[in-house]
């Protein structure tokens, strides 16, 4: 991890929340259960809104690590890692990291919640979802 000192390939986790693995599973089975009912639909919203804020929040490290990207739309979004920090880049980057693990901690709490609303689902509820 960038925080950490480790170096990363700037295009190893995605910066596009509905690109990565969670995001495209988030935006295509998921949104199926949305049919169980109105509260189920509600915490797979609050999933969606914490997924978005957590890539936010890595897109804010990304960009202290990576800098800015001021190529077009279809290149690479940013550009290559900076080759020092200043002290206040590191202290800005470990308050987002801080915050990241918060949004992280909130996610799996709902994801949580989320899993036991599918488990006391009845069987029949769960047959009407769709392929």
């Amino acid at each position: 991890m960038l925080i950490f000192g480790f170096e990363l390939n700037k295009n190893a986790i995605t910066v596009d929340f509905t690109k990565c693995n969670f995001g495209k599973w988030l935006y295509s089975e998921c949104q199926k259960l949305c049919s169980i009912d109105e509260n189920t639909c509600g915490l797979i919203s609050e999933v969606e809104k914490l997924h978005m804020q957590l890539h936010n929040v890595y897109l804010e490290i990304f960009k202290i690590y990576f800098g800015e990207q001021k190529k077009g739309f279809f290149e690479s979004i940013f550009g290559s890692k900076k080759k020092s920090l200043t002290e206040q880049e590191v202290k800005v980057a470990n308050d987002h990291y801080k915050h990241l693990e918060d949004i992280s901690n909130l996610l799996v709490n709902k994801l949580s919640l989320l899993q036991k609303r599918i488990h006391s689902t009845s069987q029949d509820a769960i047959d009407t979802i769709g392929p």
